[in-house]
């Protein structure tokens, strides 16, 4: 009896060490949830379009997270590695491009490149200019390039040590790419040679997240999986300062993980970082000094606005606090089991989907509901929700891809006796 303890142990640390994914042993069952508030009706969450960008991730993949140019394009990519270029305006494709290759990092956009990651552990990136004119001629072929069964020669690949895990951060000549074993790389994106590497002990067991670098003008901020943030020079990867962000404690190695799956918040000069089961807390940029510490689990991109920042915890609330001095200013319950996105701030709004599709739209001032409906199906809670002006842009797990916005009725004074 005891040998076979020990060996079902063995196996069970075999099967969860080295950045394992096993999203799966915390998952919970999520449950729709109806708040104690009494919801406004003067508020009208509005489908713009809705569009198809193909099948979605993998479960063996990490999030596939979508990219936005900040100009007008979003641009989704799928396990199989069909390309999307949709016009966040009108949601007509722009075009698409399928390349047939197994993705796992999701899609960075960066000086009109793009660039995503493979489980072999290559780094591509391809011209926006030649997959839109690929799509439209439809007649590339017989290029000798890496394999004759892709339809777009790439610009350049480069060939990692272990795969990417997150989407690569792009500042000035360079990309910035996290791998599976906890190295942070810079890729030169004219020729895709190594600018530098800063190499990171693995740790034994740690979730599969898809959490990029964050870039200032200067530095690149990294999340470790040791639970640390570490500034590096973008030119050099030299190290500035590392902190850590919370401390490991438990009877075991799941109840002392601390791993942190979202990207730093970069913000006036404060970065912003949370982790699972630990501390969100604030750190200067210049210096590395802690500025505060608050205990959350976080596992989900943060937002703010002037003065307030806005995080979803995993255990189903949505906290505001003061930027400066880490306070609670509000906190209210969405859900009861399940996961909660990041946060959005749209003008006096705060909007918060859970990963059952239900939205919530609060008044960013004192927490109070203003909405809750289902508005769309299943997503990962780690997925990117992207905006732009007074829209939000939502993909789901099956790969659709839909924008919505917030309406808030006015209801004008009126006298049948005004004249």
């Amino acid at each position: 009896m005891r040998y076979s303890k020990l060996l079902y142990l063995s196996l069970f640390s075999l099967m969860l060490s080295s950045c394992a994914y096993y999203e799966k042993i915390f998952e919970k069952e999520s449950t729709a949830f109806m708040p104690k508030h009494e919801v406004s009706t003067n508020y009208i969450v509005q489908e713009l379009w809705s569009v198809d960008s193909g099948d979605g991730r993998s479960p063996k993949s990490t999030v596939l997270q979508p990219a936005f140019d900040n100009k007008k394009n979003i641009y989704i990519i799928d396990s199989d590695g069909l390309i999307t270029s949709v016009d966040s305006q009108t949601g007509n494709k722009n075009w698409s491009q399928d390349m047939d290759l197994d993705v796992t990092s999701g899609i960075a956009t960066h000086k009109d490149l793009i660039f995503f990651g493979t489980s072999d552990g290559k780094i591509y990136c391809l011209s926006r200019e030649v997959l839109n004119e690929s799509d439209n001629l439809f007649s590339i072929t017989n290029i000798p390039f890496i394999s004759d069964s892709l339809p777009v020669k790439p610009k350049w690949y480069f060939q990692l040590k272990s795969e990417s895990i997150a989407p690569a951060v792009g500042s000035y000549n360079n990309i910035f790419v996290k791998t599976n074993d906890g190295d942070t790389l810079a890729i030169d994106i004219t020729d895709g040679s190594l600018s530098w590497k800063n190499i990171s002990g693995n740790i034994p067991l740690s979730l599969r997240g898809s959490g990029s670098a964050s870039v200032d003008f200067e530095n690149i901020y990294v999340a470790r999986d040791d639970g640390t943030l570490v500034s590096l020079l973008q030119q050099s990867g030299k190290l500035n300062w590392y902190i850590s962000i919370s401390a490991k404690s438990g009877r075991n190695e799941l109840e002392s993980l601390r791993d942190v799956e979202m990207s730093p918040y970069v913000d006036s000069g404060i970065i912003f970082v949370g982790s699972y089961q630990g501390n969100l807390i604030a750190v200067d940029s210049i210096s590395g000094s802690l500025l505060w510490s608050v205990p959350i689990s976080i596992v989900s991109n943060l937002d703010g606005d002037d003065d307030k920042l806005f995080a979803s915890s995993t255990d189903g609330y949505l906290f505001a606090l003061n930027k400066y001095n880490g306070d609670s200013i509000w906190k209210t319950k969405l859900l009861e089991k399940g996961n909660l996105l990041q946060p959005v701030v749209l003008d006096d709004t705060v909007v918060v989907m859970s990963d059952q599709g239900y939205i919530s739209l609060l008044d960013k001032s004192n927490g109070k509901i203003l909405k809750y409906e289902k508005i769309t199906d299943e997503i990962d809670y780690q997925i990117r929700v992207l905006k732009s002006n007074k829209s939000f842009f939502i993909l789901e797990k099956s790969g659709r891809l839909t924008a919505f916005n917030v309406i808030e009725r006015k209801y004008e004074e009126s006298s049948f006796f005004s004249w």
